[in-house]
């Protein structure tokens, strides 16, 4: 988990609030996940085996899943799929995987999340917006897409909507880093403390 911290930590501090570089493709959810190993979801908090994210995913893990959501294709085995792929940086993969999940099941806030990371990760802050709002609209008590509103937002120098996002993500849990440090960084770019 230490790995992922730090490519969190980049995220935020290179790309999240426009200050330098490239942002790293992660998906919050994912990193939600691994750092508390619990799932936002819908109907609340799933508690999630600490082992299963941090184990490494192999292409065999891929092709395992692949064939089963060819004999039965779930929009959660799709999101699976997205963020397998996500996490070994085939993003146009992980975008097509999304895609099919919102297909398969148009409720399903993570298909939209995940879709909405893809062009987060691209630049084309408009669509990941949109896609960050409708998953809010399916799931408004879900973190990710407000944590990851938040950052959409705050690339476009919008911090005022920006904080405002990441307050809803940290009144769902205060203790939740990637909004934390997300907030850290707007303030410091604000000059507030």
């Amino acid at each position: 988990m230490a790995g992922l911290t730090k490519l969190v930590n980049t995220l935020i501090l290179a790309g999240a609030v426009g200050l330098a570089g490239q942002s790293t493709p992660i998906l919050g959810q994912e990193m939600a996940k691994a750092e508390t190993g619990k799932e936002q979801t819908q109907t609340g908090t799933h508690d999630h085996s600490a082992k299963f994210y941090e184990s490494t995913y192999s292409s065999k893990d891929i092709k395992n899943l692949e064939s089963e959501l060819k004999e039965h294709p779930t929009s959660q085995g799709y999101v699976r799929l997205s963020d397998l792929y996500f996490e070994i940086k085939q993003a146009d993969d992980a975008l097509s995987a999304a895609r099919n999940a919102i297909k398969i099941d148009p409720n399903d806030w993570q298909g939209y999340h995940n879709t909405a990371t893809y062009y987060l990760d691209k630049g084309n802050l408009e669509a990941a917006i949109k896609l960050f709002r409708q998953a809010i609209v399916l799931s408004p008590k879900a973190l990710p897409p407000h944590s990851c509103l938040g950052v959409a937002y705050a690339k476009q120098r919008r911090y005022s909507d920006a904080l405002s996002e990441i307050d809803v993500a940290l009144s769902i849990d205060p203790n939740e880093p990637y909004s934390l440090n997300t907030k850290r960084s707007i303030l410091q770019v604000l000059g507030k403390k």
